[in-house]
Formats: structure tokens, sequence, C-alpha cells
């Protein structure tokens, strides 16, 4: 889920991220995602990168042409333990909340219903 709609790369400074999964059959999909280039699988991977890209025309595609800059820099996001999956079961449909942290402030997103029906965006000091 890319987070930085408008943001440049250089200003954002991420610090931290955390996102909120809610139901078991989400997740259980979400932890068995392989993805492309990064000879790794997962759901802390795939959202430090889409936390990283500053491209959400993509949708559904963001971690496409990734390049290996930002294929480090997620890897490096995720060894440093700053990506944090909770498992939130009070939603029984697909429900997605991603909430990142910059130096600069702070961005959260929705995603409720489908993988593109994004309910909320809000940014907060960005």
């Amino acid at each position: 889920m890319c987070l930085k709609k408008g943001l440049s790369k250089s200003k954002t400074g991420l610090l931290s991220g955390q996102m909120s999964v809610a139901n078991t059959h989400t997740m259980k999909n979400a932890l068995a995602v392989s993805i492309p280039r990064f000879n790794d699988r997962g759901l802390r991977v795939a959202a430090a990168a889409g936390a990283l890209i500053a491209d959400p025309d993509k949708g559904l595609m963001v971690l496409k042409g990734l390049s290996k800059r930002e294929i480090k820099q997620a890897k490096m996001f995720v060894s440093q333990g700053k990506v944090e999956i909770i498992a939130d079961g009070s939603k029984k449909d697909l429900f997605i909340q991603a909430n990142i942290y910059s130096k600069n402030g702070h961005a959260k997103a929705r995603i409720e219903g489908s993988h593109t029906s994004l309910r909320s965006l809000r940014l907060m000091g960005l």
C-alpha cells in the first residue's frame, strides 16, 4: 500500500510502519505472497516496499519494477524491525489499515471490501 501520494521520496524520511490486517484468510494469503525480484515472501517486506514507493497510480502493480535500491531499502527496513503487522479479527471482510511514520509526520490509509477500495487516506504533518 503506497501512502506517499504527492510526496517526494527524499523528503519523507520513513521511520516505521504498522499494518493491521483484519481476518485470518487475508493474513494467511498475504504472508504467503511471493514478491518478484525480492527472492522473499511475506507481508512485512511487501508493506515496507509499498511504503517506500512514491507511485500510488500503479495500484495493485505498485511493486512491479522495483529498483535494486528500493528492494535493498525495503529489506533493511524489515530487518531493523521497523515494520509491524497486527492481526485484527474485529472485521470479517477484507480490511487493511496502514500507518506510516516519518520524521515529517504520519500517514494513514484504510482499504475495505476489495483490494482497490481505498476508504480513507489521511496525511498529518506531511
